[in-house]
């Protein structure tokens, strides 16, 4: 999703790692770019803001979507 940053003073692109029930499991990056995406897992890399300083910190995910079955059958 895009949303305003106000530290950034731009809007980006922003990604959310959402629970089942609809809760951030991990703060959200902002900048947010897909790096890779290959049976089904997945990386994304951008700046993790801290809310009490306003800083920025390079983050990146790793994921792996539920259910997903790459080459190597896991």
């Amino acid at each position: 999703m895009e949303a305003q940053c106000a530290p950034l003073r731009r809007t980006v692109l922003v990604a959310r790692l959402v629970g089942p029930h609809g809760d951030d499991v991990l703060p959200p990056l902002y900048d947010a770019k897909l790096v890779y995406c290959e049976d089904g897992e997945a990386r994304v890399s951008g700046l993790e803001l801290d809310t009490l300083n306003s800083r920025f910190t390079a983050q990146t995910w790793n994921v792996r979507f539920a259910g997903a079955v790459g080459q190597d059958g896991r």
